[in-house]
């Protein structure tokens, strides 16, 4: 069957190049019956599109949505229901099948309470713009949504424009950035199918206060100003909920605006942890001694408010606004002593392990290596704690790249073995049909033994990389594989049309690059960082050491493998609109 499907692709692909819509939905209609994806009937109504057969992709996006509803998918049923009401507007079936969501087992299985204060957050499954509402609101308030298939790089509302409508995100991701004070660009967040974005400037009615793109081909709900104020006064309890989340993204801001404070030493200044000395990646990833590299980005979660504060006297909790734009200001004039002491007051009210990689890129800054190294291996402790074992691999690592062969670095990486994310999801050798392992900790450290953990970590590589850094090339002839320990990449290929295709997102604990390990092929997708990243390497030759003496290692980036070609056949699938 796998060989019968990728012949299908391909043929796919051939035909989409020559524009041969009614080849490619024959093989689309046998790619079904091999593998019965919702997406693939998108793309065969996409395809009806091409050919002017408007009823026919009407008929197709509804199929679609009927299967992402059996799914519990809501939103992503939606977008479909409304492209296909769109094309129809006067559709009875799709109008009654999108008011039917309503009752669907996602909606009604997590419907939502009045949001109190400190109370946890509605089920992420369902966006909180959806539960909760009767149905005759659910109806009213899904009527006036507007559908736009969006493609990448385009921007969606733009820093300092005065629009206030809201937006859903019901497949694809958008990336947020804002320019700050100093004029350098930052990389706020990246946003995900079933989240919404634009609440700020609708509650506060002043200019947005950040950029919005697409980081890949998305789809996207607009609900306009208007709109949504009408459904307030009936439903104030939205209100409440849309504030709730800008607070949270207001929190977010800061964190990041934290994680820009960076001190980064060039790269070629340092030498690698490694077997052999490196003054930058194998010639398949970037030179990254020709930039300054940028440092780890923030938690996706919020800090761990019971752990200790660092140095100093106690802060107003209220003063932490002033504290940020001090920051900012210090960092702009390059006073980096000023930016260390404002980052202590900092850290004593909102003890985030960043804060502290912050302080050691500072003292870098200064020159001063063995303040920086503590700072890493402070922030590393923390990291641990927490179970966030590749963030505190990567600072590890980082302490190490100025100090090698640090006994207490090598010692406490070696400890991250018996970390309990480690011990708690330990997996077994992995057979062809056992379920993929617990993504909470990655495949590649599942399974070690001590012995095992010790050279595969000692022989990583890691590099602080800039957004927009090509780490691997369509085509390319490298082996190694990256692990990313903060920030997210993007993961692309070319079409033989010529088309960008993007495949995925990928973000802390992914790791790419087992594919052209696996087949000794070249490299099948480009692979860049989408925000400020830090990568962990693996070359070939070490990891070909290590799968000889364990050889369950190659079977799980097998499995792997196959997942991505399951999401690429999506994707590849996506691009003929």
């Amino acid at each position: 069957m796998a060989s019968e499907k990728a012949q299908l692709i391909d043929s796919i692909q051939k035909n989409i190049g020559k524009s041969n819509w009614k080849a490619a939905i024959a093989d689309m209609e046998k790619l079904f019956d091999l593998e019965p994806d919702p997406i693939i009937r998108v793309r065969i109504g996409d395809a009806y599109q091409k050919l002017n057969q408007l009823l026919d992709a009407v008929r197709e996006y509804v199929y679609a949505a009927d299967l992402y509803a059996l799914k519990g998918v809501i939103v992503k049923a939606l977008a479909q229901y409304k492209l296909a009401l769109r094309l129809d507007p006067q559709n009875k079936q799709a109008q009654d099948k999108m008011s039917s969501l309503h009752s669907n087992k996602a909606m009604t299985e997590k419907r939502a309470d009045v949001v109190e204060e400190g109370a946890p957050k509605p089920a992420h499954s369902v966006i909180p713009l959806f539960a909760g509402f009767t149905h005759e609101e659910f109806e009213d308030f899904t009527k006036m949504m507007v559908v736009h298939t969006l493609q990448p790089g385009h921007v969606i509302v733009k820093q300092g424009d005065t629009g206030k409508s809201v937006y859903v995100i019901a497949s694809g991701t958008v990336k947020v950035h804002t320019i700050v004070p100093s004029g350098e660009r930052l990389n706020l967040a990246v946003l995900y199918p079933n989240e919404f974005f634009g609440e700020m400037s609708f509650l506060t009615g002043k200019p947005r206060t950040a950029t919005v793109e697409t980081a890949e081909e998305a789809v996207i709900l607009e609900v306009t100003e208007d709109q949504l104020r009408d459904l307030i006064n009936r439903r104030p309890r939205v209100l409440q909920v849309l504030q709730q989340y800008s607070d949270a993204r207001e929190k977010g801001t800061s964190q990041k605006i934290q994680s820009k404070q960076k001190a980064a030493e060039p790269a070629a200044s340092v030498p690698e942890t490694t077997s052999a000395p490196q003054k930058a990646p194998e010639p398949t990833a970037p030179a990254v001694s020709e930039k300054t590299p940028p440092q780890q980005q923030v938690l996706d979660t919020p800090p761990t408010a019971a752990q200790p504060a660092s140095k100093g006297p106690a802060v107003n909790p209220a003063d932490k606004p002033k504290l940020i734009d001090a920051i900012q200001k210090y960092v702009s004039k390059s006073d980096w002593k000023a930016v260390i002491a404002e980052m202590e007051k900092l850290y004593t009210i909102d003890p985030d392990p960043i804060i502290r990689v912050r302080i050691g890129d500072a003292y870098q800054k200064l020159n001063q290596k063995s303040n920086a190294v503590q700072e890493y291996m402070t922030a590393a402790d923390l990291y641990a704690e927490k179970g966030a074992v590749v963030k505190a691999l990567a600072q590890y690592k980082l302490a190490l790249r100025i100090e090698p062969g640090s006994k207490l670095a090598e010692g406490r990486i070696e400890a991250l073995h018996s970390n309990r994310t480690v011990k708690e999801n330990r997996v077994e050798p992995v057979e062809k049909e056992a379920p993929k392992p617990a993504s909470s900790v990655i495949p590649l450290f599942a399974g070690f033994s001590q012995e095992e953990f010790n050279d595969f970590t000692k022989v990583m590589n890691v590099h602080p990389l800039p957004e927009g850094m090509a780490i691997v090339d369509q085509n390319d002839k490298g082996k190694s594989v990256y692990l990313i320990a903060s920030g997210s990449v993007k993961v692309f290929m070319t079409l033989l049309s010529g088309e960008r295709v993007d495949l995925a997102v990928l973000r802390s604990g992914d790791f790419f690059g087992e594919i052209a390990f696996l087949t000794g092929k070249p490299r099948t997708a480009t692979v860049e960082t989408a925000e400020d990243s830090v990568i962990l390497e693996i070359t070939e030759d070490k990891l070909r050491e290590i799968t000889t003496q364990r050889p369950h290692i190659q079977n799980v980036l097998q499995q792997f493998s196959e997942m991505r070609s399951k999401g690429t056949t999506e994707k590849i699938l996506g691009s003929n609109k």
